[in-house]
């Protein structure tokens, strides 16, 4: 194998990737940034907590302090700053940087490295890898409807965990098994329980469930009545929104407003923790901010 292969190599890009005191040309740069790259787009198209989720974030975590170390070098190959490759963390800014950096001819730098910079800027790059792994134990959630107050508001942010055992009471995040689509919703309905909606009203187990607000629901369902009830089928869950008053109508079958019943293997995960807050219509209105909803348990 000759040397430029043998410089192209997994093993050798890895190696150069984790010396920051040297120099990387314009095609190894590219192909570490683009392995890099295409792991980023598999996220959005994996299920949250599924293993091929967890393996993505897995392998973004090794490859980050060498993608970052190879920016810098690429940096110093063209007598630029090494500090300019925290620029490559930002969503755009990282993408001007990959485009510019793939085809910008090198300068024949060759000056002095600095190892206690080196040494600093490692560290730091260790340190945001850990962060990214955590990821691959939460999930980032944005609530744009009214459905789950009060315990939810529109404009939270939310962090949602993988549970082992659903437990009745829980706000979970599922998938609907026919569109994809996720909803939010509380878990209501364990395996074996019994479900009846009457005249608009869900009970569980003969006890009429509470409702947000005086007032019966305006749907006529259509999937129980009198005493019969449903009977929940082992592996499948029951999931109702809080916010039942003024319900619009249709049917509470497998897709009532998102609720109704949903299979084990659907489910995601639970909604764990507010991480951040607004009622306005940008991030941008800091007087629009819930301060009082920052960091606050979901129940």
């Amino acid at each position: 194998m000759s040397a430029a292969r043998s410089a192209l190599s997994p093993p050798m890009l890895i190696r150069h990737g984790l010396d920051w005191s040297g120099r990387s040309t314009r095609l190894p740069y590219f192909l570490v940034a683009v392995t890099a790259t295409a792991l980023t787009v598999l996220i959005p198209v994996t299920q949250n907590f599924s293993g091929a989720n967890t393996a993505v974030f897995l392998a973004l975590t090794a490859l980050f302090p060498v993608w970052l170390g190879h920016t810098r070098r690429r940096l110093r190959d063209l007598g630029w700053s090494g500090w300019w490759m925290w620029l490559a963390i930002l969503p755009i800014m990282s993408l001007v940087m990959i485009i510019y950096l793939s085809v910008k001819p090198g300068d024949e730098f060759d000056g002095p490295a600095d190892p206690g910079y080196s040494r600093l800027a490692f560290a730091a790059a260790l340190i945001c890898g850990a962060a990214m792994l955590s990821r691959a134990f939460w999930a980032p959630y944005w609530i744009p409807t009214s459905s789950m107050e009060p315990a939810l508001l529109p404009g939270d942010f939310i962090a949602v965990v993988p549970v082992t055992e659903p437990e009745r009471g829980d706000i979970m995040v599922y998938r609907d098994p026919e569109t994809g689509r996720e909803f939010i919703k509380r878990l209501i309905g364990l395996p074996g329980d019994r479900v009846q909606i009457i005249e608009g009203r869900a009970y569980l187990n003969d006890a009429l469930l509470p409702e947000r607000a005086a007032g019966a629901f305006d749907t006529k369902t259509g999937l129980t009545s009198g005493a019969d009830g449903l009977i929940i089928e082992p592996g499948r869950y029951f999931f109702i929104k809080d916010n039942r008053n003024g319900a619009a109508p249709g049917s509470i079958g497998a897709n009532w407003d998102g609720g109704g019943l949903v299979p084990r293997q659907d489910l995601t995960g639970r909604a764990a923790v507010v991480l951040f807050s607004s009622a306005g219509d940008s991030l941008l209105h800091v007087w629009a901010w819930r301060r009082d909803r920052l960091f606050r348990r979901i129940e």
